[in-house]
């Protein structure tokens, strides 16, 4: 992860808000900066957890102590397991690019 931080700090598309991105090293919010208020209760558990990409819809990627991740999906108000590993958190990143039709990490960006 901090190999892919010294090459590829705030990694995003160009305009930014299509797909979302990668947050720079240097300015990594937490879950409870993104998610707030009495509608986000089922993001409290994971309210200190770094957020390390953000989804043009809102959706979050946040990281585990473990190195594992999860996908806080702001609309449905879920919390489902995305990876095991950061390099499985890139694999997942580059299949949905390979596809063509839709958006990083976003639950509603896919057609």
């Amino acid at each position: 992860m901090a190999e892919f931080y010294h090459f590829f700090d705030g990694l995003r598309e160009s305009p930014s808000p299509k797909s979302g991105g990668f947050w720079e090293a240097s300015n990594v919010p937490k879950v409870g900066d993104l998610f707030r208020g009495d509608s986000f209760l089922e993001f409290r558990d994971c309210r200190d957890l770094p957020v390390i990409f953000t989804a043009a819809n809102g959706d979050a990627i946040a990281r585990l102590e473990e190195e594992r991740f999860i996908w806080c999906q702001l609309e449905d108000h879920r919390i489902l397991d995305c990876a095991a590993s950061f390099n499985d958190l890139l694999g997942n990143w580059i299949s949905f690019h390979s596809v063509g039709d839709g958006h990083p990490f976003d639950s509603f960006g896919r057609d």
